[in-house]
């Protein structure tokens, strides 16, 4: 990727703002001249101050000696470093990572920061500065963190069973259709066709929080009837399948009076959206931090603490944080010394790496 003099411009005006750890002249990072200008940056403009910039805005920021290594590279380089992820050395990753997990999504974690992909706030684009830091993306980096070390694969479903409830009700609803039933297949990737007495159980194990499955009983030959929750609860209709005074669903009607039927289309498109976009492989983080420990010859939790707190910190923990820390780390081992035939161990460690990038010191790079 060719790294511009005006993304660098647009960089300085937008994206993370991580920049608040130190604040610089904007004409030492990209001069006036440099509006709208798409030629390249040469070797010879790319310097240690830009490549911490890219850092910044680009990432979450980055240790003296990842700036020194990417100020090293060229200003094409350097982005390939930071987009190419996948190719990154081992031992170029704080966490250990050979790839890049699914859990938790990419698309979940950046939305709760508001840096949704060309989904900008309004027509003036992202905000900078300290619009980016508040006790909501505070809360959300930190909930990223938690998925991250523990994850919980199961809450994320296969791609129809996110759907709207509506869509997938959709041939159940209206038999009348003869509008074949589909259900994502794992091993496929792509959604399979069933017939209805399967689609009914596959209904049946999804708990949607409101109406569960179709039942065939329920059924009649021009009607399909949700089934009741248990409880005083009501199933909630989209509007689409809601009944008008006919009886009749408004999507029911309109399908009826179009050529074009409506339930048909809006099923299909749920189907093939499904199989056409590419679908995130929901694989959990693969971090070994007894392994991590283990070359750097730790003997003690105050050492395990200061180790961790070197690797992912640009800043030192405040003191009273780092004994808090060090007095958890001690707890959980039940002892002060580091063993590996320590059952708990792993997870303790595993904890208290949580505890560390949950500092507000994480948060300043």
């Amino acid at each position: 990727m060719m790294l511009t003099k005006r993304l660098i411009l647009t960089l300085s005006l937008t994206l993370l703002p991580t920049a608040l750890i130190r604040a610089r002249e904007p004409h030492e990072i990209a001069p006036p001249g440099w509006v709208n200008d798409l030629t390249p940056i040469a070797a010879g403009e790319w310097n240690r101050s830009r490549a911490a910039h890219l850092l910044e805005r680009a990432g979450f920021g980055g240790t003296p000696e990842e700036v020194d290594k990417l100020a090293a590279m060229t200003p094409e380089q350097a982005v390939n470093y930071l987009v190419d992820y996948e190719s990154i050395d081992e031992g170029n990753r704080k966490l250990g990572l050979r790839t890049m997990p699914g859990v938790p999504g990419y698309g979940d974690t950046t939305g709760a920061l508001g840096q949704m992909l060309f989904f900008p706030p309004n027509v003036a684009g992202w905000a900078g500065g300290r619009a980016w830091i508040n006790p909501a993306t505070l809360l959300a980096r930190g909930n990223f963190i938690h998925t991250l070390l523990f994850p919980d694969p199961e809450s994320y479903g296969a791609p129809d069973k996110v759907v709207a409830e509506g869509y997938r009700k959709i041939p159940v609803m209206f038999p009348e259709y003869h509008i074949v039933p589909h259900v994502w297949d794992s091993k496929s990737q792509h959604m399979r066709p069933v017939s209805l007495a399967e689609y009914d159980k596959y209904l049946a194990g999804i708990d949607s929080g409101s109406v569960k499955s179709m039942g065939a009983a329920e059924r009649s030959a021009d009607k399909v009837s949700a089934a009741k929750p248990s409880g005083d609860r009501q199933p909630v209709e989209p509007a689409m399948m809601a009944s008008g005074k006919d009886g009749k669903s408004m999507m029911s009607q309109v399908a009826n009076g179009e050529k074009y039927n409506l339930a048909l289309g809006v099923y299909t498109g749920f189907v093939e959206a499904a199989n056409r976009v590419k679908q995130i492989a929901r694989t959990t983080a693969e971090i070994d931090f007894t392994a991590m420990v283990r070359p750097a010859k730790v003997s003690n939790a105050e050492n395990v603490v200061d180790y961790f707190a070197h690797r992912f910190l640009s800043v030192e923990l405040h003191p009273d944080r780092r004994a808090a820390i060090v007095s958890f780390l001690k707890n959980e081992l039940s002892s002060d010394a580091l063993d590996d035939s320590n059952k708990n161990l792993a997870d303790a460690l595993r904890r208290t790496v949580h505890l560390i990038l949950c500092a507000p010191e994480y948060q300043l790079g």
